[in-house]
């Protein structure tokens, strides 16, 4: 039976129109195909009880325009997000939270963390927002250290060096491990700027710390060698505070070694050093009094032996102590004429020789005065 059908606009009714054909004649092959009038020929069928409702069938529709999906996968992990075409793999947006208490939320492609996403680690507490790329940190991220206790944070003693807390790392990775440029944030404000290769801070290439504290000179920018987040090596430190720019050598985070520093005023030391301070032999021009120092000092001042010539022409060769002239020393004025003795707190005293000259009669008068307090 030829036919045709139509389905009412409500999808509940459908209508079958058709005719019935006349028997075929057999002697005359020929003939055309007749068909009956069946004009009055009419098929309905009836929607079945268990076809959807108009409701159902709207949230059916809705729930096809949204993959979002839950997943509990063998191992204990839950997903809930979009699903490839297939609902076998990860792929799109969602959220996994994993057996161990770890938290993924973010991209997702063939079952793997790729694209842009945050990931919360129970363990650690530590937070990660950045790029991914095979189900690693992959481009440019940052990862933020969950902090301990303030008064265990801001320094532990590590081997018997001092050892920042790290709070946050910005910049470039690769395959799980800091790679490339970026930036290190401690938890005393410190800002360390460097270039890491796998995930080793790269000593090949020079660093900058920014407000880096030795605690002895005060705040600086430093630009040098850097080794576990302080400076070490040789290096450069700018201090805006009091004007000083320090170039030397640095071990674990202090001035050691051979270095000179510049001070707001133009003067400058050029000599030893050791624990921050000056230490050892060094040479010192003070722009302020034109004086000039060559020779020990202990803790940052002047101590021990020394010379020391001053913008009138005179000198003092001996001890110092706690940087004034104290023990035995020869204080020598510009005309020649010296006393050499014993020296209290910047002060001499009676128990010594004096030499004069003859050439001024003024030269007993010299010596008392306060040419020999300078």
């Amino acid at each position: 039976m030829a036919h045709a059908s139509a389905v009412c606009p409500d999808k509940r009714g459908f209508f079958l129109f058709g005719g019935a054909p006349t028997p075929e004649v057999e002697d005359d092959d020929d003939s055309e195909q007749q068909f009956l009038d069946t004009t009055t020929m009419l098929d309905f069928w009836k929607t079945p009880a268990d076809f959807p409702s108009e409701a159902e069938e709207e949230a059916q529709r809705l729930a096809d325009a949204n993959p979002i999906k839950t997943k509990t996968l063998s191992n204990g992990d839950v997903y809930v997000g979009e699903m490839n075409p297939e609902q076998t793999k990860r792929h799109g947006k969602g959220k996994c939270t994993y057996a161990n208490g770890d938290e993924y939320d973010g991209d997702w492609r063939d079952d793997q963390r790729c694209g842009q996403g945050v990931v919360r680690y129970a363990d650690s507490l530590d937070v990660y927002a950045g790029q991914w790329d095979n189900d690693q940190r992959h481009g440019y991220g940052i990862y933020e250290y969950n902090v301990p206790d303030a008064q265990d944070r801001d320094k532990t003693l590590v081997g018997g060096s001092q050892q920042r807390q790290a709070i946050k790392y910005e910049g470039q990775w690769s395959h799980d491990q800091k790679h490339g440029a970026g930036t290190l944030t401690y938890c005393d404000g410190t800002k360390l700027v460097g270039t890491w290769i796998n995930d080793v801070l790269d000593s090949r290439e020079k660093c900058s710390l920014e407000g880096y504290d030795d605690g002895h000179n005060g705040v600086c920018s430093y630009v040098g060698e850097v080794r576990d987040g302080v400076p070490h090596g040789q290096g450069e430190s700018n201090h805006p505070i009091s004007g000083e720019v320090y170039v030397g050598n640095w071990v674990a985070g202090q001035r050691c070694g051979s270095g000179v520093v510049t001070l707001r005023d133009g003067s400058v030391y050029r000599g030893e050093w050791r624990n921050g301070r000056r230490n050892g032999f060094g040479v010192f021009d003070d722009v302020r009094t034109r004086a000039h120092y060559d020779g020990k000092w202990v803790g940052g001042v002047r101590c021990g032996r020394g010379v020391c010539t001053y913008a009138n022409g005179c000198s003092y060769e001996g001890d110092w102590l706690d940087d004034v002239r104290h023990g035995a020393g020869c204080y020598t004025l510009a005309d020649g004429s010296c006393y050499d003795g014993a020296w209290h707190n910047d002060t001499f005293c009676d128990d010594g020789s004096f030499l004069f000259t003859m050439d001024d009669n003024d030269s007993q008068q010299d010596l008392n005065s306060e040419e020999i307090a300078q």
